[in-house]
């Protein structure tokens, strides 16, 4: 899958994937704390999906 990404489209790719992992550890953090996230975190961690078409 990566072997086509070059350039800026690789550089895109690793964002998307390190926004990802950032949103999953954060959530992960905050579901440890047990208290209730703020309204930023959740506007923060919602599921908004990929909308690109690449």
């Amino acid at each position: 899958m990566l072997d086509d990404c070059k350039g800026d489209r690789l550089e895109e790719v690793l964002a998307v994937f390190s926004s990802a992992v950032l949103k999953k550890m954060a959530a992960a953090a905050s579901e440890a704390e047990g208290e209730h996230p703020t309204i930023a975190e959740q506007l923060a961690l919602e599921n908004r999906g990929y909308g690109g078409e690449r």
